[in-house]
């Protein structure tokens, strides 16, 4: 927006004839003589302000000095785009500047005020202002206004885009969204806007194009956001009796993991936990550094396992930090059997854990560096089928809550 100030007295326009007839001469030289008063005390037009405002049409602002004429009703502002040819009239009343809108770019306007008194007979025009709205040059702009920059979604995510545009003077064609350099989709009316439906989890950069006139275009600068869940092959699921369902998600641009899982613990002969899980074949491992665990119970934990199936009963070993009772390597050699445990004490988060597969043999690793690991216990013989799911786990150890738990560095092997 710019405002333009100009001088406050020009030089007054030519008086026009205004005698009328009337009863006699008396009557009729009293009205001129009050016109000739009225006329006098005219103050020269000037504009205050010439508002230009890129997206609407120009507006300025006129004013003038005062008449004192004690017949004095009113002013009236006449203009048009030829100089003493005024095509717009306005009866402002009785005050001294008026704002006129909606004047096109590039058009050169001429305003004059006329006084008129109670009896609805006018003055001559004041001077003759003369105003050229600025023809702009400016490309047209436009932005995103929604997803901000760092938003972040849980899959399968619905965003809503939409877009502003400032046009300039320009003839606004379509808004085009955009995810990197693939078209989401478009709009040709504003309010500018998209909606994008089943989004996965993964980080995109978001961005409008805009096409305007015959072939221009311009570009919004882009708005980073994340999408929140599991990428592939990831699956996650609560196992056996939880009291509160889970969630789990993945930010796929810092690879952290965070997990939220409810039961009463994975232990004896039924387990109870959020697993977090793909499938793997013959030999492999779950490696991962378990970098906060929720403190619902002194025994929450957070862990890496390989488990045979999702029953709550099933064959499994798995290594874990608990949320005051240091590490934990547990075991279940059989379906429903009782599961074993080796208790490392004194271990808080962060640290590394670590579980493999080799053949039948199970064995569990801890490691404050992710370099150097540290089996706990004895390998263990668990007869499992080819087929096993490996992954995260968390239980919260109190069936009543959710226990949110965070990992990084997750690598599933082979």
């Amino acid at each position: 927006m710019r405002a333009i100030v100009i001088g406050t007295h020009l030089e007054r326009g030519k008086r026009a004839d205004l005698r009328q007839s009337g009863s006699g001469p008396a009557s009729e030289s009293r009205r001129w003589s009050g016109f000739k008063h009225l006329q006098k005390w005219l103050g020269g037009l000037a504009i205050i302000t010439a508002v230009i405002a890129p997206v609407q049409a120009q507006t300025v602002t006129l004013g003038w000095a005062a008449s004192p004429g004690p017949n004095l009703a009113g002013y009236k502002l006449c203009y048009g785009s030829i100089s003493g040819i005024y095509t717009n009239q306005t009866d402002v009343g009785n005050v001294t500047s008026k704002t006129v809108s909606g004047l096109k770019n590039g058009v050169t306007y001429y305003f004059a005020v006329k006084a008129y008194n109670t009896s609805g007979s006018e003055a001559a025009f004041s001077n003759e202002i003369i105003y050229k709205v600025p023809s702009t040059n400016s490309p047209p702009i436009v932005a995103i206004t929604s997803p901000l920059k760092g938003s972040s979604y849980t899959a399968p995510a619905t965003i809503n885009l939409s877009a502003s545009v400032t046009a300039n003077g320009h003839t606004v064609t379509k808004v085009q969204f955009y995810n990197g350099a693939s078209l989401l989709g478009e709009s040709a009316v504003g309010p500018y806007s998209y909606r994008w439906n089943n989004v996965p989890a993964g980080s995109f950069s978001l961005s409008a194009r805009l096409l305007y006139d015959t072939s221009g275009t311009a570009t919004s600068t882009s708005a980073g956001i994340t999408v929140m869940g599991l990428p592939a092959p990831w699956q996650t699921a609560d196992i056996g009796a939880v009291g509160v369902a889970g969630s789990a998600g993945c930010n796929i641009s810092t690879g952290i993991f965070t997990v939220s899982g409810s039961g009463a613990n994975i232990a004896n002969t039924t387990d109870a936990f959020r697993f977090v899980q793909q499938t793997a074949s013959g030999d492999c491992e779950i490696r991962a550094k378990v970098t906060a665990v929720q403190n619902t119970d002194g025994w929450a934990k957070a862990g890496v396992m390989i488990r045979e199936t999702l029953n709550a009963n099933s064959q499994f070993a798995c290594i874990s930090i608990t949320a005051n009772n240091g590490a934990l390597f547990q075991y279940r050699t059989s379906t429903g059997g009782s599961a074993g445990a080796v208790q490392i004490p004194g271990l808080t988060t962060p640290y590394w854990v670590r579980v493999v597969r080799t053949g039948k043999t199970f064995a569990g690793y801890i490691s404050s560096d992710g370099i150097a690991w540290a089996q706990v216990g004895s390998p263990q013989t668990i007869s499992m089928a080819s087929n096993v799911s490996i992954g995260l786990c968390v239980t919260a150890h109190n069936n009543t809550v959710l226990c949110t738990s965070t990992f990084s560095n997750v690598k599933a092997l082979p």
